[in-house]
């Protein structure tokens, strides 16, 4: 894609914007590294903004944008918010202009089933790390109640974590996507990090994961 700026007309941040019961489209490209400006225009462009403001129910809240980009490989997740009804023609509708112009892109529709504000809350998030994943159909309620009532929690308190949040594919794999935005990247696998990671309820929990997707990115400026 060419290198043209967009205005910025939102600055809107992941913490603001996510509230349990809403949606987050997210459009993932792998193989490129889309600046903040690029992601915006790419998604403000005439044809796509015509299917956000379908997917996310409302054209204003298309225009909160959470730009991504993974640290070890080319890849750029931009995560749309602020919508609380969604279609699945609309996504459809997206993901193949998006893919017009990045054939290995895919757009996904997301519903936010669980936000805990970190114990860092308020300071700026630098990083975002992301575990996406499936879980055998028999540890289901069990993964469910451990991310609920242990892990999410565990890992929003630890020192360094601004926001910690759960989101679920209901229509398509990996089922589960939780986010984790960071101040600091020294906050994960730091002693508290790791002491969440490694309990006993974790440890019967994480042999049931399936295609699993582990990532850490920085936030675009």
């Amino acid at each position: 894609m060419n290198n043209i700026d967009a205005p910025d007309t939102s600055r809107a941040t992941l913490a603001e914007t996510m509230r349990e019961g809403a949606l987050a489209v997210l459009v993932r490209i792998p193989d490129h590294t889309l600046t903040r400006a690029q992601a915006i225009a790419l998604c403000s462009s005439a044809d796509i903004t015509e299917h956000l403001a379908d997917v996310v129910g409302d054209r204003a809240a298309a225009r909160c944008f959470h730009v991504v980009h993974a640290v070890e490989h080319a890849e750029t997740y931009i995560y749309i918010l602020g919508g609380t009804s969604t279609h699945a023609l609309a996504v459809e509708r997206l993901r193949k202009t998006v893919q017009a112009l990045y054939p290995t892109a895919d757009v996904t529709s997301l519903e936010v089933c669980q936000v805990v504000p970190g114990a860092s809350a308020g300071l700026a998030g630098a990083w975002h790390y992301v575990v996406e994943t499936d879980v055998k159909p028999q540890a289901e309620n069990d993964f469910n109640d451990w991310y609920q009532n242990e892990h999410l929690p565990g890992l929003a308190s630890v020192p360094g974590t601004v926001l910690a949040v759960r989101l679920k594919n209901p229509q398509g794999s990996p089922r589960y996507h939780a986010c984790y935005l960071l101040h600091t990247r020294e906050a994960f696998g730091s002693e508290p990090w790791l002491a969440v990671r490694a309990t006993d309820w974790a440890s019967q929990v994480r042999p049931n994961f399936m295609n699993t997707k582990r990532t850490m990115f920085t936030v675009a400026g």
